[in-house]
């Protein structure tokens, strides 16, 4: 699934003008969120990777400091 984000995210900053001006900036971000919307729906992981001393809370897509997850 993730590989799907990321080639939807490859597409669409391929047209000839969508990197270089604020529609196509705002077109590519909207393609982001949505791949990453997707990769959590479908895999219950956190919306982005988290860091040293963090773990993804599942139930709530977010990463949280190790301790406070039991």
């Amino acid at each position: 699934m993730r590989r799907v984000g990321w080639l939807l995210l490859l597409l669409a900053g391929c047209g000839p003008d969508l990197g270089r001006n604020v529609a196509g900036a705002a077109v590519t971000t909207g393609v982001a969120v949505a791949a990453a919307a997707v990769n959590r729906a479908a895999t219950d992981e956190c919306w982005g990777q988290c860091s040293n001393g963090y773990r993804c809370d599942t139930g709530r897509g977010i990463c949280v400091p190790e301790d406070e997850i039991t």
